[in-house]
């Protein structure tokens, strides 16, 4: 069986490599392959020790918060034993020492994942030590001189990257300590090794990954592989020869020579047998018309009996995407993603009909008697199939996604939502009779949620329409707090409003009449709030799903159900812990987490789990989801190219032959054995675009599920009898969350402290502390203490749940501390999204207000999208003041600087690297640091491969006023280039803070309310 070979490492005629996940061995004079490890999860990165007694590796597991940990295993076999208990995802294994000692990268104790620093392991005593050279990603020891990489990273999802995140390399020269910049060549270089008195490593700057050398002065450049298709990729050497893969292969150069290796691999294929797969983690769609249930589980169609009977899987049983299904008076209507059809069925489960569509569907809404369907695609077009006959017709086409259809009970009228621009914000709801197309809402709200009432009276909708302000108690400002209101439209212009009572009640005919239509919207008489959907009921009823203020953090919110009746205008609470509901022909079909309800919309639930039409609760374990890997594997890449086609921003896929890559990848599919090695072949398929945010993430893996590791807030080094504690994080003393449980009244913990066991074990190089905190994330444990006066005390704290927080404030709070001392404010934005609003207006309006002077830090920024918000906060700027009799002056507007400093570094990016290009061109102060890291061609997270696998399409390219698409593959460059070197760190010097403080001080911009205020203070 063929194999996708990766990660190889040589020493003498031994190779180690990756594949099936699993750790191998291969002797090239034997030409025999060993597996090393079974099924011990995902294996990354394997290096042998110079003394060929050891391998080190990296052990990495997926999951909501994955983690990777080093590992070593004997050279000949045996248990794996591990060394790190760092709680992180980033930590991996770069190499060994040449006194065999293993370097480890990683971000612990650090406050960004992308902060990495290099770290050696004795793998004899397990004794850890930070190396001395600040962020770092390699190491290459040659004989004059030492050389580390930084943002050395394999980088298949983006090809030909320029911007400033390239791997770039330091070199000591004579192992002084003192760094310099060594080899720009304007590419992402990565691999650093020495081969006797030579430096290679991999560029791109031709255009393809290829292995180059230069003399230890940089000079001589030479290339010694010349692929053209693939890139060579994560190469190592023992100083004599050197490994590389490429295309799924593992290739040797030594002595100038190329050649693959042709290494036979017994693998087993376990990894690509099929396997039946949980029904409620991949539910993505259901519908029911009360007596049938349909599903799309893992991409198959599923119709069942609701409460009893056999469970009928529909169409191509593999290798086939379906998105959608519906059960509509008999028949069964479901759309197959790939082939770009409408699929009909009957009750028992035969294909009576397929109709072929335009374009790529995003919607499918049959009528209610199944004749007609509506149709959304990724073009923004609405287009109308007839069933009968195949027909289809163009009816309306958007400027943005046409997000919600829904068909008038006569299945002659339809409603819709149209995008006035690509702006989501600003939509109208618009009517048709299939022919003729009518706005019913003014311009500038955003409308959603609509549906046509029973008996085809009424449309009711949500809209964004509250503007009814809430004073915020944080910053100066008046929020929009509960923003839907609901409102119905009377179709029948001789229909009184259900609000207007009159002397006698007359039956309307059940029409709808365009003539002023946009004047018979009325508000519906129930308070606003965080409404998100409304369907209209029968018997003059509306349910609405009400949820909590929306949280901005991710985490998932349960709402609640309300019924409102129009003749009492009273509402009552009908279920709750809702996730989401719909209606259909007289039933409620709910769902509650992984439970599925199908209820008559007159009863509610009777208590209890039974599956039964009492409780409503569908049996979802009925239906049993068989899933061949291998052809979902070869569905999920294609999907993936096509998902690239038809959204990726250019039309031309940026002069790329698209269909040719295809091809390209689909032949390295053969040898793909694991998830883990598609995802590897769907990144690099990605990365022929050359683009910014094309990325692949999340996924059915199949592994262990990693343990976290809880956090006590400190640093420490062992000191021979215990860890001593180095370090006390700390950003607020008044929040439990940003201080060390070690603070806690009574611990009193201190620097100088040592920690002697934790839960009554011992700790030594062995037994670190993270070891006993392993799947005690906020848990309590018993810790002893031996405090300086040498008292030993025991007590009970919770650990903390993700240290990281507490270590990035403590990193805040200390650059704040020197900057305040200067005479400065200070804030750091650490992402555009809602922890970097959270911590820029926490710090902003008391540092502005303070010190009027300020310093904008968005080092190691992750991007996002609220750039904008800042920079309109920005742009405000001291006009005058409010002078009190007593008391200090008043700045108007309050938070206004005098003076601004911004400081970047090459780790922001995305939406930093927009708010760093609008700070330049507004011009609101210098701009300090390394270039930024160049990716503004945004995406949307639209859409999933069917495991959950997320991909994304670089889909809104950003364009500036001076560069144009310039900032794309580059960046932004700072006024002032300020480098943090590798012997700043070792110092304890940021030398970029301190030129910002610099910069902002030499600003000769007169502060006019100042000089008022001193000129009064004389007089």
């Amino acid at each position: 069986m063929k194999a996708y070979l990766m990660y190889p490492d040589v020493r003498d005629e031994w190779v180690v490599f990756t594949t099936e996940d699993d750790l191998w061995l291969y002797n090239m004079k034997s030409n025999e392959a060993v597996r090393l490890t079974s099924d011990f999860g995902i294996v990354l990165n394997p290096r042998i020790s110079p003394n060929k007694k050891w391998i080190a590796f990296a052990r990495y597991q997926p999951g909501d918060q994955p983690l990777s940990e080093v590992y070593v295993i004997p050279l000949e076999g045996g248990e794996p034993r591990r060394l790190t208990y760092f709680g992180s995802p980033v930590t991996n294994v770069v190499g060994w020492s040449p006194d065999n000692k293993i370097i480890v990268r990683s971000d612990f104790k650090r406050p960004f994942l992308k902060w990495r620093e290099l770290f050696s392991i004795d793998p004899e005593t397990g004794e850890i030590r930070r190396l001395p050279y600040g962020p770092a990603d390699s190491i290459a020891y040659g004989e004059k001189a030492l050389v580390i990489g930084r943002n050395t990273i394999d980088l298949p999802y983006w090809k030909g990257y320029k911007g400033g995140t390239r791997g770039r390399f330091y070199i000591d020269y004579g192992y002084t300590g003192e760094f310099k910049p060594f080899l720009d060549l304007n590419a992402n270089l990565t691999s650093p090794m020495w081969v006797k008195d030579r430096f290679y490593f991999i560029s791109d700057h031709e255009g393809v990954g290829n292995i180059y050398s230069v003399d230890v002065e940089g000079r001589d450049l030479r290339k010694h592989t010349n692929f053209s298709e693939y890139y060579v990729r994560n190469a190592s050497s023992d100083g004599n020869s050197i490994v590389f893969q490429m295309a799924g292969d593992i290739y040797l150069l030594k002595d100038g020579e190329v050649r693959k290796l042709e290494v036979n691999i017994p693998v087993t294929g376990k990894h690509r047998i099929g396997k039946f797969k949980e029904v409620d983690k991949y539910l993505t769609y259901y519908s029911s018309d009360g007596n049938y249930f349909a599903a799309i589980v893992r991409g198959k169609p599923f119709l069942m009996p609701n409460w009893d009977g056999p469970v009928v899987q529909l169409g191509n049983r593999e290798g086939t995407r379906y998105k959608a299904i519906e059960v509509v008076k008999g028949r069964i209507f479901v759309l197959n993603s790939d082939e770009d059809k409408i699929e009909v069925y009957g009750l028992e489960g035969d294909k009576v009909k397929e109709i072929k569509v335009k374009g790529y569907v995003e919607k499918m809404v049959p009528s209610p008697d199944g004749s007609l369907i509506a149709l959304v695609n990724n073009d923004f077009e609405l287009w109308i199939v007839n069933v009968n006959d195949g027909s289809q017709t163009l009816l309306d086409k958007g400027k943005w996604y046409i997000e919600e259809v829904v068909w008038h009970p006569s299945g002659k009228w339809i409603a819709y939502t149209y995008p006035e621009s690509s702006y989501w914000m600003w939509n109208r709801v618009r009517i048709s009779d299939l022919r003729n197309v009518k706005d019913i809402t003014t311009q500038g709200y955003y409308n959603f949620s609509l549906s046509f009432d029973p008996d085809g009276k009424m449309l009711y909708f949500l809209s964004t329409r509250n503007f009814e302000p809430i004073m915020d108690w944080v910053y100066f400002h008046y929020d929009f707090v509960n923003p839907a209101k609901a409102y119905l439209v009377v179709l029948n212009k001789e229909v009184f409003s259900p609000f207007n009572k009159q002397l006698v009640n007359k039956d309307a005919e059940a029409r709808v009449d365009l003539d002023g239509i946009e004047t018979r919207v009325s508000t519906i008489p129930i308070d606003p709030g965080y409404y998100s959907k409304i369907r209209g009921l029968k018997g003059n009823k509306v349910a609405l799903l009400r949820f909590p203020p929306k949280r901005v953090s991710g985490q998932r919110q349960d709402g609640v159900i309300e019924v409102f009746d129009f003749p009492t205008k009273t509402k009552e609470q009908y279920l709750d812990n809702i996730t989401d509901f719909e209606y259909r022909d007289g039933f409620l079909i709910i769902r509650q987490g992984s439970t599925i309800r199908v209820l008559k919309e007159d009863k509610k639930p009777e208590q209890g789990q039974d599956a039964n039409p009492k409780t409503g609760i569908i049996n979802l374990s009925r239906i049993k989801v068989y899933v061949d890997l291998k052809e979902e594997w070869r569905q999920m890449l294609t999907e993936a190219w096509r998902l690239m086609k038809e959204n990726y921003w250019r039309n031309d896929m940026n002069g790329v032959n698209w269909d040719s890559v295809l091809e390209k990848y689909r032949r390295l599919l053969g040898k793909v054995n694991t998830r883990y090695e598609l995802s590897d072949l769907i990144k690099e398929m990605h990365g022929e675009l050359r683009t910014s945010h094309a990325y692949e993430f999340s996924g059915d893996y199949d592994v262990e599920k990693p343990y976290n590791v809880g956090g006590l807030g400190i640093d420490y080094k062992f000191n021979g009898e215990c860890y001593e504690i180095t370090e006390i994080f700390v950003g607020d003393p008044n929040e439990e969350n940003e201080r060390s449980p070690l603070l806690d009244p009574g611990i009193n913990a201190e620097v100088g402290d040592c920690l002697v066991s934790i839960d009554g074990v011992r700790l030594n190089l062995s037994n670190p502390p993270e070891k006993l905190l392993v799947n005690k994330a906020g848990e309590p444990v018993v810790i002893e203490l031996k405090k300086k006066s040498g008292e030993v005390k025991k007590f009970s704290v919770r650990t903390l749940k993700n240290e990281k927080y507490v270590i990035y404030r403590n990193w805040v709070e200390r650059n704040r501390r020197y900057v305040n001392s200067k005479g400065y404010g200070y804030v750091h934005i650490p992402d555009m999204m809602s922890q970097g609003f959270a911590e820029f207006f926490r710090l902003y309006t008391y540092e502005v207000f303070r010190y009027g002077n300020v310093i904008i830090d968005i080092r190691y920024n992750s991007g996002g999208h609220i750039s904008q918000l800042l920079i309109e906060r920005l742009l405000t700027k001291r006009i005058g003041v409010d002078v009190p009799r007593r008391g200090e002056p008043i700045p108007y507007p309050v938070v206004a600087p005098t003076r601004l400093t911004l400081i970047t570094n090459e780790q922001a990016g995305s939406d930093a690297d927009i708010f760093t290009k609008a700070f330049k061109l507004y011009k609101l102060g210098k701009v300090v640091g390394t270039r930024t890291w160049g990716g503004v061609i945004g995406i949307d997270s639209r859409y999933s491969l069917v495991d959950g696998t997320v991909v994304t399409q670089p889909k809104y390219a950003f364009w500036f006023i001076d560069v144009g698409f310039g900032v794309e593959n580059y960046g932004v460059d700072p006024d002032v280039v300020v480098d943090n070197l590798p012997q700043d760190y070792r110092n304890g010097i940021d030398k970029q803070l301190e030129v910002a403080v610099q910069e902002l001080g030499n600003e000769e911009t007169v502060d006019s309310i100042k000089v008022f205020l001193e000129s009064e203070n004389k007089s």
